[in-house]
């Protein structure tokens, strides 16, 4: 797992799709669907009509992430 985001979990922001599509290059982190807690830190490749594709650390390409399970950093790369 990439280190988690030095600013604080409160201050992550839940995004919709087409506020993800301003978003690419920003880190986000993934939360797990069963525990709601922080597992990887990605950065936003791309958006498309249902998923946002997300670079994670050790990947090869962007994996397609539900958006309800990324928050934004407010970090940079």
């Amino acid at each position: 797992m990439s280190p988690l985001p030095s600013t604080p979990p409160e201050s992550w922001k839940r995004c919709s799709l087409n506020q993800f599509r301003r978003h690419t290059g920003k880190r986000v982190v993934y939360l797990s669907v069963a525990t709601g807690k922080p597992t990887e830190v990605g950065i936003v490749s791309h958006v498309d009509e249902r998923w946002v594709y997300v670079h994670y650390s050790g990947g090869q390409s962007p994996l397609a992430t539900h958006p309800d399970n990324l928050r934004l950093t407010g970090e940079r790369r």
